[in-house]
């Protein structure tokens, strides 16, 4: 919750969203580059 509410004050909506799905599944997270994961906090 305070890792969501800290990026909804800086990210829009959609872009939150995503980076929650993607640090939802730790298994999911481990395989994804880590550029991917870095693309996903650009504003």
């Amino acid at each position: 919750k305070k890792f969501e509410a800290a990026m909804r004050g800086h990210l829009p909506a959609h872009q939150v969203q995503a980076i929650l799905a993607a640090t939802a599944d730790p298994a999911k997270l481990d395989a994804m580059p880590i550029h991917r994961f870095l693309e996903l906090f650009t504003v």
